[in-house]
């Protein structure tokens, strides 16, 4: 039998070694997500799909996922991030602009929601997609607050931020969601003020509005679902994400109901972005697809109790999807409902300080 050349051997040889680097290492995503943010069923259908394996990591807190992707080197493909944070993300150039080969659902959207979002962030479109979306608001115990305050203001803020409100409900308990740039604009709208304000009376009135209540908190935490779920709390500023999430358990639905005041409320997005370290920007957007492809999407809102950012019927997934509770939420367009502008990053350290001031003095 005729030998084969060494050549050819090597060449053979370091083909094959590719292969298998390029299996154990470069069919890997990586997306960086809110705690309980996808469907997990969905990860492993992207391994069905794309033959690839799907990485998720999670945080709890809106400002660890900024810190980390201001930091860099964070090995994601693809990161979740909320709409408030956007703009100083682009700022210090942590997020990579999307290229424009690629289509994109949302691309050119006419939709009230996406419309509104462009208002406040005018160049949220060449670095971000929509991913899912809700409010800011109260969700209470009705039985248990009206025991208490017989002629509750059930669709106010002053429900929790006037000071006897919330003694008469601290009994019971008192919980406020830990987003300074969320709570802030809710007392702004309460005081009847702008929510975007960056007048520092402004700012200081909301503050005073919060201090005053804060002796009546039984704390401030983005962990809200067991303290509804387990009918431990009378009031709770929160997302919507938590308030509603409860609609399906009938028992607790019973007991609790969720509103957006009408004296302003925050409509947010979270936001699918490509991290400024992304190794690969056609997987990167591979997996952005995939997340906003109708069965994906629609489950994924459904496990996190959010709204889809795209307007997808059941019909357009394969498999059946249980109705939501999004047409509970009142259409951006409405008065009650507002976007909140990025905050630059000297506003945000001078808010984060007076936020934690606050709660460390009680």
């Amino acid at each position: 039998m005729k030998k084969p050349p060494k050549r050819l051997f090597w060449v053979c040889m370091i083909s094959s070694m590719l292969l298998i680097y390029k299996i154990a290492h470069a069919e890997e995503a990586l997306l960086y997500n809110w705690s309980g943010y996808i469907d997990p069923e969905v990860i492993p259908k992207y391994r069905e799909k794309t033959k690839n394996h799907l990485i998720v990591d999670t945080y709890d807190v809106a400002d660890e996922a900024e810190g980390r992707l201001l930091a860099g080197a964070t090995g994601y493909d693809v990161a979740v991030v909320t709409s408030e944070s956007i703009s100083r993300l682009i700022a210090k150039n942590a997020v990579l602009p999307l290229p424009e080969r690629f289509p994109m659902p949302t691309k050119g959207s006419s939709s009230p929601m996406y419309e509104a979002l462009l208002e406040a962030i005018p160049n949220i479109d060449d670095y971000a997609i929509p991913y899912l979306w809700g409010t800011t608001g109260i969700v209470y115990n009705r039985e248990e607050v009206l025991r208490r305050i017989p002629n509750a203001p059930l669709n106010s803020w002053a429900l929790i931020f006037d000071p006897s409100n919330a003694q008469a409900l601290a009994d019971c308990g008192i919980t406020i969601v830990d987003s300074v740039e969320e709570v802030v604009p809710a007392a702004l709208s309460y005081l009847g003020k702008d929510p975007n304000s960056s007048d520092l009376g402004d700012i200081d009135a909301a503050f005073q509005v919060i201090r005053q209540i804060a002796p009546f908190v039984r704390s401030f935490n983005t962990d809200q679902f067991d303290d509804v779920a387990n009918q431990e709390i009378c009031a709770a500023i929160t997302w919507s994400t938590d308030g509603l999430s409860m609609v399906p358990q009938s028992a607790v639905n019973a007991l609790y109901q969720y509103v957006a005041p009408t004296e302003g409320a925050n409509f947010w997005v979270d936001l699918l972005v490509i991290p400024s370290d992304a190794k690969d920007s056609t997987l990167s957007m591979d997996l952005m697809n995939f997340i906003l492809s109708p069965d994906v999407l629609l489950s994924s809102a459904e496990h996190a109790g959010a709204c889809s950012s795209i307007s997808y019927s059941s019909s357009d997934a394969r498999a059946p999807i249980s109705p939501t509770d999004c047409e509970r939420i009142t259409l951006p367009q409405q008065s009650n409902l507002y976007f909140l502008r990025s905050r630059t990053a000297s506003e945000k350290r001078d808010l984060d300080m007076k936020w934690r001031l606050l709660q460390i003095q009680g």
